[in-house]
């Protein structure tokens, strides 16, 4: 059971991604130009069967093992134990050269308490584990990606401009109104955050004007 993009379900998420304990983690793995991929629910309801062995970044048709491409910050709601579906690691995964083949290593559970935060490079394989409780499991995932790789969710269209004015600076670079490297993702070289309080800005307009005057002739 889960809920996606949560910036669009109240205030109260967005201090998530630039949380002052979470964010320099990632800062220090993907750099200071990362992206929020998504940030979501997570919950694991009494009864469920332990996911598919997995790593978040299998899309990427990649050579392995290569640099950090994502990061996953899992923070736990409740307490995490082995019979309510801990998320489950396989320790050294993220280094290994290519995919597994059955029968799949066993992850180790990772039991942690309410309010703990579990983090995790996106090559690392893992799983969440089946729920053998009657109680639910839930837990929020807030994951990022280097700055120059496709954001899971696109953000950009997904959140309405009116909600991002309000958002905090870092928090409008990280869902993708910022620069990679000074110049990947500019509009008329600049950050798409420069035009937020613009309802349209002089470049499109400029284009509308040049397609309009083609159409006329």
């Amino acid at each position: 059971m889960r809920i996606d993009n949560l910036l669009l379900h109240g205030t109260r998420y967005e201090a998530l991604p630039v949380h002052p304990k979470l964010l320099p983690v990632i800062e220090g793995v993907l750099g200071r130009d990362c992206l929020l991929s998504w940030c979501m629910t997570s919950n694991q309801l009494p009864g469920a069967v332990a996911q598919r062995l997995h790593c978040d970044d299998e899309m990427y048709p990649l050579p392995r093992p290569h640099q950090p491409l994502l990061c996953n910050a899992l923070i736990a709601l409740c307490d995490f134990t082995a019979d309510n579906g801990a998320t489950q690691v396989v320790p050294g995964s993220h280094r290994w050269p290519e995919r597994p083949s059955p029968p799949y290593p066993e992850g180790k559970p990772v039991e942690i308490n309410a309010g703990d935060a579990l983090i995790w490079n996106g090559s690392l394989w893992h799983t969440a584990a089946a729920n053998r409780t009657d109680a639910p499991r839930p837990a929020l995932t807030i994951n990022f990606c280097v700055g120059f790789v496709r954001q899971q969710v696109n953000q950009q269209l997904s959140i309405p401009r009116e909600l991002v004015r309000c958002f905090e600076p870092r928090l409008q670079e990280l869902i993708g109104y910022g620069l990679y490297a000074g110049k990947m993702g500019r509009i008329d070289w600049r950050p798409p955050a420069d035009y937020l309080d613009a309802d349209r800005h002089p470049f499109l307009d400029a284009v509308a004007d040049r397609l309009q005057t083609s159409v006329r002739l």
